[in-house]
């Protein structure tokens, strides 16, 4: 059963190129639960169920039994280097490029391509020779012709490239925590500050890492996983311009409520631990402090980190920033926010940890008893009511008050060292185009899973899918320039499905957090959260499916009575999210006792951490949600780096342990799989997984051609090898640096260049050059054919504009034409009536005084009177000159009268 493949082994087949057909003596992949992948080699492929013999060292010889369709292709004879690009591959297939990337990190090559994305493995050990000037400069002048090695200097030179051309760049850094996220964008600053070469961009890039080292302090803790992990995203936005550095800074999503709750084994964020470890006794007394260990840093996870060193890094990174005298007071808001931490538990209220709290956060103490021990209530048209609170509410009170403390004081930080970093020259960079590094957190699966971990995994979620677009374009950005034939990939359906379900998941929960903030009800519960989403999930359609594939029950209590959780199935594998947590998690919104508190402090910093909410009325006070709050800013991240060409590393640990040299290629298979590796490689199996250079594969087949045909150029001389080989039409193009073959197909040449294969006869290269002539020849003549089909076309336009101009032209003449005869009856039925009354003989001389009858309306005149109508005889206008419809159209213009001739379509 050990060779038994897992359930998401069902995923790695969607990177297969396509079905394979084995026979015996095959080299293949088998999965394995131990190490993801074993070679063997087939035995008897007869049946479905394919017999293999395992060829490592360890089991060697041993007979499996394993599925057809879950078995990959492996080159039988590797070469004996690994390979910087994965898209060089024989076979391009998450087995073969988790071969590629072990042989490179056990030669201390840690970074490999796979087309336009950068993987790098952490190496966990000091590489000096990857690094430092003398690295740099054979980036700065790469070879001509010839793309650099991987690298993050290379990412980093070709992002400055772009943005010294005037367009946007951005580098995306992703992984799981302890990756090297947080290394590798370091690394790509210390080389734009190498570039930029200037004493303004070295302070500059001085303030970066000062930022990056007071955000260490007070957003990376100590996690079962890794020791210095990043608890929030960050956008690092730089501009570069006349060797100025200029940057600016933005967090998403700080797991704020790690302060109060963390998972067994796991510390709490380091300003607490380096509070503890790196002040003297004097200044701990002035505090309050005792030297031993405090809730916050109780039942904490042992690390072999020198937290006092941290303290006076951190003094330093300050003092930099110009904000040394503001760590002060930062410090006693930690110092209080420890107090206040003593008070939570299963025990009563500590008189004495409040007396310090109030003391170090210049609060009335009165009235922080008072909002822990009564609520008060106001009822509409009467006085406020107090209602004792129970133990467990004041508990959720005093949580509400540490965490709003900490998470505002963290934003003041970031706009601090923003406002700070402005005065080095970063003004305006927000809206300037430049650099950006994005470090975000990777994909979560805890043993406990809540509101943040959704809201992380749905940001990875939509990252995936906005990666796989990029992916998308930049694949078909070098069919264009190569000059191929492309059809559209359509876009992985999947990760639009799952977004679309945590968007409504979340939708749903910000509307039972907006009624409960209007009135609290039983119907606004977690429970019910909980039960309305899986019957909105198992809700059936017409046909009897289920209306939602992404959620659902969890698979280790499914079945059972009192569920409370649900299941999301996403890219990277399946989440249990927990049942209670949902509706107070999402209220970022302080408690108003809260807000009033912190707003009568007598020292600045706390009074200015709630002067965004301030202290309104309870009616004025308006529900604010985290997920919503989330969504919108991760919409403008996707707004901001869609405007910019994008660059993409993924970073992986080698091993759960974080120990040097040693490879655990199950979970690094894992991290493959999570990280989005599958559906990239599956996009590029639609189009040409595999490209080399012309020059080079010229190079390497001209000994094996007769001597007229090794001066033919490179493009032609390939394309008559290719023919001779037998190659189908559709699985090989030729571009004009680069040869593209689809997967497999690559292993014909490497045949040939070793001399393994059957040659090429000189017939055969004969007809295969006739063949390339004749080729050359239809798309000279398609290209003449399409030409004239273009010019063609041009004409016919040309053709159907002037029909449609003389048709509209024609139009408006007989519109006019029709006018006029209007006008003419109207002018006739005004006459008629007065000439049979002016006839009479006593008429008078009143017809100076009257109207012309053109200009009388009819009804006015049939109602009037015979008295009023006994006038002479009016002067008689001049009539219209009569016009044959042959002749034309009477067009009247002042001051002369003119005619339009249909038939040569003139005016005279």
């Amino acid at each position: 059963t050990s060779h038994l493949p897992d359930p998401t082994v069902a995923l790695l087949m969607a990177c297969a190129a396509s079905k394979q057909t084995f026979k015996a003596g095959d080299a293949v992949w088998a999965p394995e639960l131990r190490h993801g992948y074993i070679a063997a080699e087939v035995v008897d492929a007869s049946r479905s169920m394919l017999r293999l013999r395992r060829l490592q060292a360890e089991g060697d010889g041993e007979e499996l039994r394993i599925e057809a369709s879950l078995v990959l292709p492996r080159q039988a004879s590797p070469p004996s280097t690994s390979l910087a690009d994965c898209v060089s591959l024989t076979f391009l297939d998450e087995a073969n490029l988790l071969e590629n990337l072990c042989q490179r990190y056990t030669q201390s090559e840690i970074y490999t391509y796979v087309s336009h994305v950068l993987l790098a493995v952490n190496p966990y050990q000091e590489l000096p020779h990857l690094y430092g000037q003398a690295a740099m400069q054979h980036f700065r002048t790469p070879c001509p012709g010839r793309r650099p090695p991987p690298h993050p200097y290379a990412m980093a030179e070709l992002a400055l490239r772009g943005l010294r051309r005037g367009h946007g760049q951005a580098i995306v850094i992703s992984g799981e925590s302890g990756a090297g996220k947080t290394e590798t964008a370091k690394i790509i600053m210390r080389y734009l500050e190498a570039q930029a070469n200037s004493s303004v961009a070295s302070a500059a890039e001085q303030g970066v890492l000062a930022m990056g080292r007071v955000l260490e302090s007070f957003g990376h803790a100590s996690t079962s996983r890794n020791h210095n992990s990043s608890r929030f995203g960050k956008y690092l936005k730089l501009r570069l311009h006349d060797s100025r550095l200029a940057a600016h800074m933005t967090g998403y999503l700080l797991e704020v409520s790690r302060v109060v709750c963390r998972a067994a084994g796991e510390r709490n964020f380091h300003i607490f631990f380096e509070l503890m470890a790196g002040t003297s006794v004097e200044q701990k007394q002035t505090w309050g402090l005792s030297n031993d260990r405090s809730r916050m840093t109780a039942d904490a996870l042992q690390v072999q980190r020198d937290d006092a060193h941290g303290l006076a890094e951190l003094h330093g990174a300050m003092q930099s920033l110009g904000l040394g005298e503001l760590l002060n007071e930062v410090l006693e808001v930690i110092a209080g926010l420890i107090h206040l931490g003593d008070c939570l538990g299963e025990g009563p209220l500590s008189n004495e940890a409040l007396d310090w709290a109030s003391k170090l956060l210049c609060i009335d103490r009165s009235g922080l008893s008072s909002i822990l021990k009564k609520k008060r209530l106001i009822v509409p048209g009467s006085a406020e009511i107090e209602v004792q609170r129970t133990h467990d509410q004041a508990q959720s009170v005093l949580r509400s008050l540490v965490v709003t403390i900490y998470g505002q004081l963290f934003k003041r930080l970031v706009e601090d060292m923003n406002k700070a970093l402005a005065g080095q020259g970063a003004a305006g960079c927000e809206d300037t185009v430049g650099l950006g590094i994005l470090d975000i957190y990777g994909f979560e699966n805890l043993s406990r899973n809540s509101l943040e971990q959704l809201l992380i995994n749905l940001t990875n979620e939509r990252l995936q899918v906005f990666f796989a677009e990029q992916v998308l374009v930049a694949e078909q950005e070098v069919c264009v320039r190569e000059g191929l034939r492309f059809c559209e990939v359509p876009l992985p359906q999947d990760g639009l499905q799952v977004v679309a379900s945590v968007n409504a998941v979340l939708d749903r929960l910000d509307d039972m957090g907006m009624r409960r903030w209007r009135s609290a009800s039983l119907e606004t519960s977690d429970k019910s959260f909980v039960d309305a989403t899986l019957s909105a999930a198992c809700q059936r359609r017409a046909d009897g499916t289920k209306a939602c594939q992404v959620i659902g029950l969890p698979r280790s209590r499914a079945g059972k009575r009192g569920l409370q959780g649900f299941l999301v199935k996403h890219y990277a594998g399946e989440v249990e999210y927990a049942g209670d947590g949902w509706l107070d998690g999402n209220d970022a919104q302080p408690l108003r006792e809260v807000e009033e508190l912190l707003a009568a402090s007598s020292k600045p910093l706390v009074k200015s951490l709630v002067a965004a909410h301030g202290t309104s009325e309870r009616s004025k006070r308006q529900f604010q949600s985290v997920s919503k709050a989330h969504r919108r800013d991760l919409q403008g991240l996707l707004s901001t780096l869609s405007k910019a060409r994008l660059h993409f590393i993924r970073c992986f640990r080698p091993n759960e342990q974080q120990e040097p040299s040693r490879v655990d290629r199950r979970y690094l298979l894992e991290q493959l799989r999570s990280c989005g590796t599958g559906p990239l490689l599956k996009v590029m199996h639609q189009g040409f997984p595999n490209r080399l250079s012309l020059k080079e594969v010229a190079a390497s087949l001209q000994p094996l051609l007769p001597e007229n045909l090794q001066r033919c150029s490179s493009q032609r001389l390939v394309e008559i090898v290719m023919l001779a080989l037998g190659v189908p039409r559709s699985e090989w193009a030729v571009g004009v640096t680069q040869l593209f073959l689809k997967a497999g197909q690559i292993a014909v040449l490497e045949e040939l260049c070793r001399g393994e294969g059957a040659g090429l006869d000189q017939a055969v290269l004969v007809r295969a050059a006739q063949q390339s002539v004749q080729m050359r020849w239809r798309k000279a003549i398609r290209a003449v054919i399409f030409a004239r089909r273009i010019r063609h076309l041009a004409q016919e336009r040309q053709q159907r504009r002037r029909r449609r101009l003389r048709a509209a032209f024609l139009a408006s003449m007989f519109v006019v034409c029709i006018s006029k005869q209007a006008a003419r009856k109207r002018l006739e039925a005004c006459r008629s009536p007065s000439k049979q009354v002016l006839s009479s003989p006593d008429a008078t001389v009143l017809a100076r005084n009257v109207a012309s009858p053109a200009r009388v309306a009819l009804p006015a005149v049939c109602a009037a009177s015979d008295e009023e109508l006994r006038i002479l005889p009016p002067k008689k206008r001049p009539r219209l000159p009569s016009v044959r419809e042959e002749d034309g159209v009477l067009l009247e213009q002042a001051p002369k009268r003119r005619f339009f001739d249909a038939r040569t379509f003139r005016i005279v």
